[in-house]
């Protein structure tokens, strides 16, 4: 399945000290590059008027989502809404062929 994961409120949360807020950001970018590599995340993406973000993920429950999710050092420490999301087209190709079974 594919989920829509946006993730807000980096702004909001609790401060750290120069040196740690470098390493917390190193290891949210290796996280984020590790699920890039092993299929998991097939685009993540900021918004241009704010520090938040999306990314298009890959699994095979919510549960498992979830636990991905868990994995990363700022899970936390930022709020996360995940949606599962189907093809555009595949969704217009069901919907075109109901409406011509109606017709039949």
């Amino acid at each position: 399945m594919k989920y829509l994961v946006t993730v807000s409120n980096f702004s909001q949360r609790k401060p750290l000290p120069a040196n740690e807020e470098a390493e917390f950001i190193e290891e949210a970018k290796t996280w984020g590059e590790a699920r890039r590599a092993d299929g998991t995340v097939d685009c993540s993406y900021y918004f241009l008027d704010s520090d938040n973000g999306f990314a298009i993920m890959n699994a095979d429950s919510h549960e498992e989502l979830y636990q991905i999710l868990q994995t990363s050092e700022f899970h936390q420490q930022v709020t996360w809404e995940a949606k599962p999301i189907i093809d555009a087209f595949q969704a217009v190709d069901a919907d075109l062929a109901a409406a011509k079974d109606i017709l039949e």
